[in-house]
């Protein structure tokens, strides 16, 4: 097999070694990672001591810039993501109300992936929690993305700004509570206090000749 072949009458195809392929904007490695203890086709990383090794089909080391999505059907690892959410890029900013009766509407739920009904998915077959995108688009539709083929998605981190208001609305709620029974104490207090009164004038008067 030739190391470098492709189709240029209009196709656009590119193949190196038959593993690396690029045509029409698009590029794929095969999933053959080759056989031996260092995969043929994939970059290999020793692991450190105590820890196994790992082979990848693409290692980049140094910034990736991606202008648009990125699917990944399996599992991220990351030592930590950032969000851009810088004030400078914001407009019609508002604080998002009735956030506790808009959590007390969400259900959490346990659950298992259909591996065998979506297979090319890479989904997890142990059991997992998270919520129904239905339901959630139904009460915050600005968690939920539909992508071309109807499936939707939820943003779960977006979740934490709606669960840090609803704390804040409940705090506010027990805060006034907390006045009310003060309040409530405060006149108990006066009410015997007058009580008191009255029954000292009582004795008073039953002393009266």
């Amino acid at each position: 097999e030739p190391l470098i072949m492709g189709d240029f009458s209009g196709n656009g195809l590119l193949e190196i070694h038959g593993n690396l392929e690029v045509d029409n904007g698009n590029f794929r490695i095969q999933d053959d990672p080759g056989t031996g203890t260092t995969p043929l086709y994939y970059v290999y990383q020793g692991g450190a001591a105590g820890s196994s090794s790992k082979q990848y089909a693409f290692a980049i080391h140094d910034y990736l810039w991606v202008t648009r999505s990125a699917t990944f059907d399996g599992s991220v690892y990351a030592n930590g993501v950032l969000l851009s959410s810088d004030d400078r890029y914001k407009e019609h900013v508002e604080p998002i109300g009735n956030a506790l009766r808009l959590v007390e509407q969400l259900n959490g739920v346990f659950f298992n992936w259909k591996t065998e009904e979506f297979g090319n998915k890479g989904f997890d077959s142990s059991r997992q929690i998270g919520f129904i995108a239905q339901e959630v688009e139904a009460i915050l539709p600005e968690l939920v993305a539909t992508d071309e083929d109807g499936y939707k998605s939820v943003d779960y981190s977006k979740v934490t700004a709606v669960l840090i208001q609803a704390v804040k609305e409940q705090q506010s709620e027990i805060e006034a509570l907390r006045k009310e029974n003060s309040r409530i104490s405060n006149l108990e207090r006066e009410l015997q206090e007058v009580r008191a009164a009255i029954a000292v004038l009582d004795n008073l008067a039953n002393r009266q000749p």
